[in-house]
């Protein structure tokens, strides 16, 4: 059956000819030939079915390879680096590598191998990474280290991916450790600090393994409140992340929640409402920060969080202490270290 004018006057509208003769029947399952594929080159269409007006010049299409190309079965690995750079941005920007620091540290008594050493540190270097990258998305923080944050160089989207990404690859080195065990650690262990000292203490090689968990929560507690603390009174953290950038993310820390507690009835309403304010606008203005602080410094939360950090620097120092006379095996690496995160 052939076409109809009308169809044969449409086809001439055409930029391109997708078939170089009208196929026989309306049989939809007719496969397609390769001769029934190409391009033409170097065509000038104005859209009204002249093709001399010069309006528009399609770029060449080169002929479709159906075998090489569209039934290619082993596809050629992608590419990484588009994924990687917003990782490999924040890996950039300086920082104090206290938590390699602390590795080294709880090893001298764990005494775990080089080798599994390496991998562990490299492992959270990566999760610590990918949680900056969330975690400054989650904040809406401009800020991380004195630097744009990623996301405001890569976007939402591949900062993201990367994140993620490199959390893939953070589980494959984990699988380098030896067996799927070291995996449930990593995805059954809620902190940073945590997921470390279990991947140090499995891969432990010491004889005698004195108990850390206790320290180690310990720790990783003073690492949070002591981020809370110095980001409301630091003017190194107000120079690396902003003034007061945990108030724009409204985050619910402990000088905050002590101050929600402590004011008076009519000063809990205003702090109430600058929280609201900042949900409103997305982020507090200079002076509404100015004035939490002064609601937080009448309600005793700042001298209060410095105090519960000081409470917590002592039981370090005897949780050591302990663990010192329990192995027999002093670690100064690890007081020197803890005296200058001290607040």
């Amino acid at each position: 059956m052939g076409l109809s004018t009308f169809e044969q006057q449409e086809i001439q509208k055409k930029p391109y000819d997708i078939f170089e003769q009208p196929m026989g029947g309306n049989n939809i399952y007719t496969p397609v030939q390769r001769h029934q594929i190409y391009s033409q080159k170097d065509r000038r269409y104005d859209g009204l079915g002249s093709t001399d007006s010069g309006k528009f010049l399609f770029p060449m299409v080169e002929m479709l390879d159906l075998d090489k190309v569209i039934l290619m079965r082993d596809l050629p690995a992608l590419d990484s680096n588009l994924v990687q750079a917003p990782i490999e941005y924040i890996q950039s920007l300086p920082a104090k590598g206290s938590r390699n620091k602390i590795a080294d540290a709880l090893n001298v008594w764990l005494s775990v191998p080089e080798e599994s050493m390496t991998i562990i540190k490299r492992v959270i270097d990566m999760l610590h990474g990918s949680s900056l990258v969330l975690d400054d998305i989650q904040d809406s923080s401009s800020l991380r280290r004195g630097m744009p944050a990623t996301h405001t160089i890569f976007g939402l989207s591949q900062a993201v991916n990367s994140a993620t990404y490199q959390i893939t690859r953070a589980l494959n080195e984990v699988l380098k450790l030896g067996g799927t065990g070291y995996i449930e650690i990593v995805l059954q262990t809620g902190g940073l600090f945590r997921t470390l000292f279990r991947l140090l203490d499995a891969a432990s090689r010491s004889e005698i393994k004195p108990e850390l968990g206790g320290l180690v929560t310990l720790l990783g507690r003073h690492f949070g409140i002591r981020d809370d603390y110095q980001n409301l009174c630091s003017s190194d953290y107000a120079d690396q992340k902003g003034f007061c950038e945990d108030l724009d993310e409204g985050k619910f820390s402990l000088p905050m929640i002590h101050a929600l507690q402590c004011l008076p009835e009519s000063q809990r309403m205003i702090l109430h409402n600058l929280l609201a304010q900042r949900k409103v606008n997305g982020g507090s203005s200079i002076e509404h920060k100015q004035l939490i602080l002064q609601l937080m410094r009448r309600s005793g939360s700042l001298e209060y969080t410095l105090a519960a950090l000081r409470l917590l620097q002592s039981e370090i120092n005897k949780e050591v202490k302990s663990i010192e006379q329990e192995s027999g095996i002093q670690n100064s690496d690890l007081k020197v270290l803890l005296s200058k995160l001290y607040v």
